[in-house]
């Protein structure tokens, strides 16, 4: 089964404000606007290759992954 997640991020539409306050003496603090965006979705597909049996124990098998990401 694929991992898929689904999350959203806050972007601070006001950063400039913000920092320029928080470096100010005496300045009083400023409140960040935030406006919610996504969802984003994340998708790994892992894909097994370069399988072989190991010839020396019944219980280990040898293979390599490859990890394919999608973003939406």
């Amino acid at each position: 089964m694929a991992p898929f997640i689904r999350f959203w991020m806050w972007e601070v539409t006001n950063a400039d404000e913000v920092e320029a306050a928080g470096r100010t003496p005496g300045a009083q603090p400023v409140k960040p606007r935030l406006v919610e965006r996504g969802p984003y979705h994340y998708i790994e597909d892992r894909v097994k290759v370069n399988v072989s049996d190991e010839s020396e124990s019944e219980n280990h098998v040898r293979l390599a992954i490859n990890l394919l990401s999608f973003a939406r």
